[in-house]
């Protein structure tokens, strides 16, 4: 075959080669990549050459590339021309193949960041995304397969990229090799683990589901880990699904880049939940939310609004730097919890997805700053923090849910045992209850308490009604019942009224102050004109405050006992004479008997021989009587 192109070349019926303009100048990669072989791939990064003058010329074979420029492919635009943001950047490379390998097929693999992307080869369109004249998809973050068939030894690659984002291929893969079963299983693998492959777009719906499941929890609940882990796992959707062919195609790539960064934002929900085992930052939080607000607000209106460059980098970093620092704040505090407790397991658990994201994040931030080119692991690392927390949160509900199906079963024993249990309390109560109540229909005292704003309560002695001579004795008023015609004075029943009132429903201490003002005895008059004599007995009854709840008053009739005191008095008082009496000798006292007798008589003989009054017969008589009276204490007391 070679011998045949040779010979058809120079018989002149192929037609001259096209000139390809040569750019050799030192330190270029893609101004030639020698290619001898593809038995295994050939890494294509390096210096490309590079503008960011946007013309369909500039796809063109014999191009002069002396204005160009070198850039790191993979690698950023902000070095190109530093403090300048534009959207607009083409890569050129020179292929140069052996003459055995024309013929072969060929894909180049290449990464590109949610950017429109047009692949030329020899200025002929390759790929193109998005295309709009056939179904394609979209790759936005996994690599992009663009193949092509050898057809001599040297082939301009020529690409066009245009975003947001301040970057060409944004991570490897950047390579070329045959398209072969190897090719393919290549591809197959960017699909499943890429950025915007099935694990990502798996993690993203997985992470939903949990979201709104522990939503649930939170509302049945109302524990605020819950709730933190819920917001989590739902802010962690638009990083991961709004990459996919399906919101791409919903809305256009420009916007699904705008509005998964918000996806970013995961940052702050996460650490207000790792807060819920190290202690929350209430002043803190308040920081990160007004920041968090603030800034993620500028992507929907970059998204919706004003589609700028450089708004959209400062929008960029600033998420970006926001989230890295809600990151390192939250595996500052988990690590100090857990050198703390590192027994404790969630701890552990989340410190293990901390490490990894902050791992991650350090790695993708090097690929971004253009430090070297690398794979992006931010995914894996966010996927393995959500995972922690999904873990722990899971766990905790797992604990939670025993914990409750433990205290069920319990509960299902107590049940079976409950109507026992309620008839042999029943039971009980009920011969407390008849206990009680006999008591109070037996007891010859009466016994009533007296509830606030002056009321009799209805449980009261049957003996009270036998006291007060009345049936009407539950609901009425304590003053009227008790005190209404008795012995005690106006001011004196003023003062029992207020002292009572000021007693119950306050601290016992209350009582103590003025139980002094409670008569303990008085005289009553009752309907039928008797009179009895009661006594009162006074004591408060408390709950558990130690607040005066009720009175309890226990009144007695002792009008019979006052009675007998009165006639035993009397009785005591003639025995005591008596006994007087008894105690004078025999002699002595019918010697006093005797002279009484004598003076007796001779105040009578007196008497009957004046006829007419005489103040010295008066004297007489009373001498002769004093004499008697005199004479009597004598005998008495000899």
């Amino acid at each position: 075959m070679r011998i045949v192109f040779l010979l058809l070349f120079m018989m002149g019926l192929l037609g001259p080669l096209p000139s390809m303009a040569s750019d050799s100048r030192p330190g270029c990669d893609s101004c030639l990549f020698k290619i001898d072989s593809l038995e295994k791939p050939y890494d294509l990064h390096g210096k490309w050459l590079f503008t960011r003058k946007d013309s369909e010329v500039n796809k063109a074979v014999n191009l002069d590339t002396s204005d160009w420029e070198l850039i790191n492919a993979p690698g950023p635009w902000f070095w190109v021309d530093p403090g300048k943001t534009f959207t607009v950047g083409w890569y050129r490379g020179v292929f140069e193949f052996p003459p055995a390998m024309i013929g072969q097929k060929v894909v180049v693999f290449m990464d590109n960041y949610l950017s429109r992307t047009n692949i030329y080869v020899d200025g002929d369109l390759l790929f193109r995304r998005p295309d709009p004249d056939r179904f394609q998809s979209y790759y936005p973050i996994q690599s992009i397969p663009a193949s092509f068939t050898i057809t001599k030894t040297r082939h301009v690659f020529t690409f066009r990229i245009q975003g947001y984002m301040m970057s060409g291929p944004y991570q490897l893969p950047l390579k070329i090799q045959k398209f072969d079963e190897k090719a393919q299983q290549a591809l197959s693998n960017s699909q499943i683990w890429g950025g915007g492959g099935q694990i990502r777009m798996l993690a993203a719906y997985v992470a939903l589901a949990f979201g709104l499941f522990f939503l649930l929890v939170y509302f049945k609940t109302r524990e605020f880990v819950y709730l933190m882990s819920s917001a989590t796992a739902i802010t962690f959707f638009p990083f991961f699904a709004f990459t996919g062919d399906s919101f791409i195609n919903f809305w256009g790539p420009e916007t699904s880049y705008f509005l998964h960064y918000l996806g970013l934002y995961v940052s702050l929900p996460a650490y207000m939940f790792f807060q819920c085992f190290t202690g929350l930052r209430p002043k803190l939080n308040k920081y990160l939310i007004i920041v968090a607000a603030s800034t993620a607000s500028l992507f929907p209106f970059l998204a919706f609004v004003h589609q700028d460059a450089t708004l959209t980098l400062v929008a960029r970093y600033l998420c970006i730097g926001f989230s890295f620092f809600a990151i390192f704040c939250a595996l500052h505090d988990v690590f100090l919890a857990f050198w703390k407790d590192r027994q404790n397991h969630a701890l552990r658990t989340l410190l293990i997805g901390l490490l990894i994201v902050v791992a991650t994040a350090s790695s993708d931030g090097g690929i971004d700053f253009g430090l070297y080119a690398s794979y992006g692991t931010l995914s894996i690392g966010f996927i393995g923090m959500l995972a922690s927390i999904l873990w722990v949160s899971s766990v905790r509900f797992a604990n939670t849910f025993l914990e409750n199906k433990a205290l069920a079963k319990d509960l299902k024993v107590m049940n079976d045992n409950l109507e026992d249990l309620v008839a042999e309390r029943t039971s009980q109560l009920r011969q407390k209850t008849n206990d009680i109540q006999a008591m109070l229909e037996n007891m010859p005292q009466g016994v009533l308490t007296v509830m606030n704003n002056d009321v009799i309560h209805p449980e009261y002695s049957d003996y009270l009604e036998t006291i007060f001579e009345t049936q009407e004795i539950a609901g009425s008023s304590l003053m009227l019942l008790v005190f209404s015609k008795s012995s005690l004075g106006s001011d004196l029943l003023s003062q029992m009224e207020a002292a009572i009132n000021s007693c119950i429903g306050e601290d016992r201490m209350n009582y103590e102050f003025n139980s002094h003002l409670l008569v303990s005895e008085l005289d009553k008059i009752m309907p039928d004109g008797s009179i009895k004599s009661l006594e009162l007995s006074w004591s408060p009854i408390c709950d558990e405050n130690d607040t005066v709840d009720k009175l309890m008053l226990c009144v007695r009739d002792v009008t019979e006992l006052k009675r007998l005191a009165s006639e035993a008095g009397a009785q005591k008082r003639e025995l005591e004479i008596i006994g007087e009496i008894l105690a004078v000798s025999q002699e002595k006292f019918q010697e006093f008997i005797e002279s009484s007798y004598k003076f007796v008589t001779e105040n009578e003989a007196i008497i009957r021989s004046s006829s007419e009054k005489s103040a010295e017969v008066i004297g007489l008589l009373f001498r002769n009587m004093h004499t008697i009276k005199g004479n009597a204490p004598m005998v008495c007391c000899t």
